[in-house]
């Protein structure tokens, strides 16, 4: 659930910056604290699993990697908010890659 919640902001964070669409600026600010609030869940959930059954070799390595990649995931997700809540402050009209101006090869 982390993983396609965080795969759909990072989507709709270029979709956002692109078009310069505060709706979709404001949704990925929103699932960004979803996810926030995920990864606290998983890290709380983890320590307490350590805590209460002390798990060894491949039960504890699981536990581990669970928190380490929600704590990526969340880090992915927290990437994404950057250029959205910069790319909203901006003016609405400009774009950021208008045609014509673009041209393959143009920064080589």
């Amino acid at each position: 659930m982390m993983s396609s919640l965080t795969d759909r902001i990072l989507e709709t964070a270029f979709e956002a910056f692109l078009t310069r669409n505060s709706e979709l600026c404001d949704q990925v600010i929103a699932e960004d604290e979803e996810i926030d609030t995920l990864e606290k869940q998983v890290d709380e959930n983890g320590v307490s699993l350590l805590i209460r059954f002390h798990p060894v070799a491949s039960d504890l390595r699981q536990v581990v990697s669970a928190m380490k990649v929600s704590t990526n995931l969340e880090r992915i997700a927290d990437q994404s908010v950057n250029p959205v809540s910069s790319g909203c402050l901006r003016s609405k009209t400009s774009r950021i890659c208008d045609e014509g101006q673009h041209k393959p090869g143009a920064y080589r």
